[in-house]
């Protein structure tokens, strides 16, 4: 910086010695602030550092809801589970897992309105036991003659057959 020359720092003019002045003010400045941080415990419970109208919870009936589909899911799953039972020798281990591989299984929906009818047709999975067992679901779940929410769309569940 040239001798005399003015600089503007938040809205003052200072000249060189003032700046050097304001930096020395500041770094003094973070000094003390890093040491009470450094003093500061690791942890401290939530009620000690906001007051507690400052606190924000969770609303319940939010929680509750999230919950309940939750709850909803995993009793559809358990019931799917049990459908598939018998395809399985370890029905325990392996029901769940193989949901979990259908439920990200890439399928084509082909809707037929004339029939009022939704296809679900699956793409083969992993190796022919699966395959199969995605089969027999199919025809299971296809029986029930279930609507898609909101139509009249019967669903339709097809798997190729595996042999």
């Amino acid at each position: 910086m040239k001798p005399g020359t003015k600089i503007r720092v938040e809205g003052r003019t200072l000249t060189e010695d003032d700046v050097e002045e304001v930096a020395k003010q500041r770094e003094k400045k973070a000094t003390q602030l890093k040491s009470r941080i450094e003093k500061l415990p690791a942890k401290r419970p939530i009620d000690q550092i906001l007051d507690e109208k400052e606190i924000v919870r969770l609303e319940r009936e939010r929680k509750r809801i999230t919950d309940a589909f939750k709850m909803i899911a995993y009793r559809a799953e358990s019931d799917l589970a049990r459908l598939i039972e018998p395809f399985f020798k370890r029905h325990e281990d392996e029901a769940r897992n193989f949901l979990q591989t259908v439920f990200q299984a890439t399928a084509d929906l082909v809707p037929d309105e004339p029939n009022r009818t939704l296809t679900v047709r699956f793409h083969g999975l992993s190796n022919p036991r699966t395959t199969r067992a995605l089969h027999s679901l199919c025809a299971i779940v296809t029986e029930s003659n279930t609507c898609y929410p909101g139509t009249d769309l019967r669903m339709r569940f097809e798997a190729p057959s595996a042999t």
